[in-house]
């Protein structure tokens, strides 16, 4: 690429509590086939060494700040950054080397599309390769109506924005402190085309992060990022239907999953978690209260696995564990 194909990638890494994967998030862009690119990481008030790492690595920009949590994280990046295309990576991923270089070229060829994005890797918490289950589907086009029955891109590092379309919609909601890339994508998908090229360009860490105490906020903010659309699909059945079945399918997943965060909460005595837990069901899921309790009770007679999830479904919302310091 040269020229008016040879843009200023940025790329933006916010971090809180993850110096220590955060030197091979930034290894993994500096390995990049693409070479125009800036880094720029963003010390959220992390307690650990985050800034002392950044710094170790000669031209990485690091901008320290109160935590705000990784939405206003994000956007303190994006206020700091020169490029016209961004991606935002996550301190525990890592880039596969051609990633900047295929996103963009697929970005250039597409110039109608907000973003595109590809697919990620599964790896352990020590990096090393975890088989990764067969692809969720990717919708060629009708992205808005797809996007409403469930979140199917992700993690965040896998996508490349075009800057010119975050400062039409506007960028991360500040105010959702969970599952902030979904709602960015329906606002997004709602207005522009978006692309995804199959290829994949991320390597997607699995590690807990703090799951059950963050199950009832991951309720919310899926359940908030959701109704927000609400209002823009009631004069089309078809979208409202999609609606309809995103809503559904919210209730069931995470749901669910605050299901699994009270039963660990009460063997493990965090009687802060059982109540938040508890109160979360009431209030969004009661009908799902007993039909999990039911579903659990047969796998504990039958003696079958109450949590056999695949990694790759209970790793959707990984990215955003690591949220606002409660």
């Amino acid at each position: 690429m040269s020229g008016a194909e040879n843009p200023l990638v940025s790329v933006i890494i916010p971090c809180y509590k993850q110096a220590h994967f955060l030197g091979e998030a930034i290894e993994s862009v500096r390995r990049q086939t693409y070479r125009n690119v800036e880094i720029i990481v963003i010390d959220d008030g992390s307690p650990d060494n985050t800034s002392e790492v950044a710094a170790r690595y000669v031209g990485v920009k690091c901008v320290k700040q109160e935590n705000r949590g990784v939405p206003g994280a994000r956007n303190r990046g994006i206020a700091e950054s020169k490029g016209d295309y961004l991606v935002f990576l996550d301190a525990d991923d890592r880039l596969l080397p051609h990633a900047l270089e295929t996103n963009l070229q697929h970005l250039l060829a597409h110039p109608e599309c907000a973003f595109v994005h590809g697919h990620c890797r599964l790896i352990t918490v020590e990096g090393q390769p975890l088989p990764t289950p067969k692809r969720h589907h990717c919708p060629e086009a009708d992205h808005y109506f797809y996007l409403l029955q469930s979140c199917y891109i992700y993690p965040p590092g896998a996508v490349m924005f075009r800057r010119i379309a975050l400062e039409k919609v506007g960028f991360f909601n500040e105010s959702q402190l969970t599952v902030e890339d979904w709602e960015l994508y329906l606002r997004i998908a709602r207005q522009f085309p978006i692309l995804c090229h199959h290829q994949d360009v991320i390597e997607y860490r699995i590690h807990d992060g703090g799951l059950s105490s963050k199950a009832s906020l991951m309720f919310q903010g899926a359940l908030t990022a959701l109704k927000d659309q609400e209002k823009f699909v009631q004069k089309d059945p078809r979208l409202k239907e999609a609606f309809v079945i995103g809503l559904k399918s919210v209730k069931e997943i995470y749901g669910e999953r605050v299901v699994n965060s009270v039963r660990r909460g009460l063997r493990e005595r965090d009687w802060e978690v059982v109540v938040r837990g508890l109160f979360a069901l009431l209030r969004w899921y009661p009908r799902g209260i007993p039909k999990h309790i039911l579903r659990k009770a047969y796998c504990l007679i039958a003696g079958v696995p109450s949590d056999a999830h695949s990694l790759y479904r209970n790793s959707r919302s990984r990215h955003s564990q690591n949220e606002r310091n409660d």
